[in-house]
């Protein structure tokens, strides 16, 4: 009767230990929300590097899925340019670059306080010239990048970081010019707020 009373409290906390291993291990729906402002810094031999001038820009962010510290989420950066080349850009006065994402993320704590969170994602990018009067451009965008997040209280957080993007355009035009107009590589220097 002792090994069977003991056979039974044992079984009883071995499914309790399992229970509560699978209940941490379960994906996590929870929102976080982030807005950021970030300057865009071009380079490369591509007509946004060349013909136009980047002004502060910004983007929204939201997290909703959470799973062994891998963070989902999706998001959009808008970018406004003035254009410093007509020969080159056409005779348009503004540049503006939508990139629209789907994201993943990586949270290491590294203090109670600190997050370091690396970040890969792609998505699709528009480029329309003078409020669309000139037309538009359409492509795909790949970016990698990190955040550190200061968590300031339960609910607020402030954030810096900064992101790689490698936008590939859909373009036709002649061949020698191709090369010029079918890309754009961004580093966006960042800081913002996220909401828990």
């Amino acid at each position: 009767m002792r090994y069977l009373f003991f056979l039974v409290l044992s079984n009883s906390f071995c499914f309790g230990q399992i229970d509560s291993v699978k209940i941490e291990t379960q994906p996590k729906f929870d929102a976080e929300f982030r807005m950021k402002i970030f300057h865009p810094i071009h380079f490369g031999s591509n007509f946004l590097a060349e013909s136009n001038k980047s002004n502060f820009s910004f983007g929204l962010n939201l997290d909703v899925l959470e799973y062994r510290n891998f963070i989902f989420g999706g998001g959009i950066d808008y970018s406004h340019y003035n254009v410093t080349d007509v020969t080159r850009a056409g005779d348009v006065k503004t540049t503006k670059l939508k990139n629209f994402y789907i994201n993943l993320s990586y949270k290491q704590p590294l203090t109670d306080k600190i997050d370091f969170m690396p970040n890969i994602g792609v998505g699709y990018s528009v480029i329309t010239y003078s409020e669309y009067r000139f037309g538009n451009q359409n492509g795909n965008n790949f970016r990698i990048g990190f955040n550190v997040d200061y968590k300031l209280n339960e609910t607020l957080c402030l954030f810096a970081g900064t992101t790689f993007i490698y936008n590939k355009y859909t373009i036709n035009t002649s061949p020698e010019f191709v090369s010029f107009y079918d890309n754009s590589k961004i580093l966006q220097l960042i800081i913002g707020l996220k909401i828990y």
